[in-house]
């Protein structure tokens, strides 16, 4: 179970599951009580969706296979009481694959990196898998882009996918005087 870091409090903080994804992106039926028990089991403290998953206009009919089953939303709640996610086939989902970021705990070797994606694709199979993990090296523009568009799926502790989005978006313009310099390098006009 989490802790709650920022107040120093040794009470035990619930996990957090997104609760229903906005449909309008696509998503009917992600197994988050399956993906929330792994992030649970491995110490992530972060799960998001993002990429052509969640972009508005990505083509709905990429993976043709994944428009069975019915429409039913993710589980609520924390992982203890949260209903039941429906079977992975039955997903909707925009895009060519599956892209997930994870905040972990600790940074994994290439070893546990190899399981943790090969767990995710057995849990969303069909759709392959693209797995970003977040961590100090993470360039500013890439974390900005998960966390510009990108759709909460698992907290360790409430808040902090606010507080790790407010970080992308101050790294990212921290870091525009050093894309500004790398444009008028390679294109020779300031842009």
């Amino acid at each position: 179970m989490a802790y709650q870091a920022e107040t120093g409090n040794p009470q035990p903080s619930q996990p957090v599951v997104a609760s229903q994804p906005d449909a309008s992106i696509g998503l009917a039926a992600i197994s988050t009580e399956a993906l929330c028990a792994l992030a649970l089991s491995l110490g992530w403290r972060l799960l998001v969706l993002f990429g052509s998953s969640v972009r508005r206009g990505a083509r709905a009919d990429a993976h043709p296979s994944l428009e069975q089953g019915p429409e039913q939303g993710p589980a609520q709640g924390s992982a203890q009481g949260s209903e039941p996610a429906a079977h992975p086939s039955a997903m909707r989902v925009r895009g060519r694959d599956i892209d997930l970021a994870v905040l972990p705990g600790a940074m994994p070797d290439l070893l546990e990196q190899g399981r943790w994606q090969a767990q995710l694709e057995q849990i969303l199979a069909p759709c392959p898998v693209d797995l970003l993990l977040l961590g100090a090296g993470t360039s500013p523009v890439t974390r900005f882009e998960v966390f510009r568009h990108g759709k909460l799926l698992f907290e360790e502790n409430a808040g902090l996918f606010e507080r790790e989005r407010d970080r992308a978006f101050f790294l990212y313009a921290d870091s525009e005087w050093f894309r500004k310099q790398q444009r008028e390098a390679l294109y020779g006009a300031p842009g």
